[in-house]
């Protein structure tokens, strides 16, 4: 996934000393949003801010209910 954090992000990446890629950026705050996050599967984690986090989690249980039986 790597290829694509620098082919999207090119000067907003950041890596620390364990390889994990770093990117600070604006996006828009809507439902595109949350589509693009969960595009990157759990190669991904939203660090801030806070209330979109909160937002993916929810999505995420949302989603995770549809598949327990």
């Amino acid at each position: 996934m790597a290829f694509r954090v620098y082919d999207e992000f090119a000067n907003e990446v950041t890596k620390d000393e364990q390889g994990n890629l770093y990117v600070q950026t604006n996006l828009p705050s809507n439902d595109a949003l949350y589509s693009y996050l969960f595009s990157f599967a759990d190669y991904v984690e939203l660090l801030e801010p806070e209330i979109i986090r909160g937002r993916v989690k929810e999505k995420l249980a949302a989603m995770q209910k549809k598949y327990v039986t």
